[in-house]
């Protein structure tokens, strides 16, 4: 379960890195 939670964590920061990479 923790690492189910650690996962979804990393994906969502990878995202808004994405976002912001976008972004810029």
């Amino acid at each position: 379960m923790l690492i189910l939670i650690r996962g979804v964590h990393q994906i969502k920061r990878m995202i808004l890195f994405l976002k912001c990479y976008v972004r810029a």
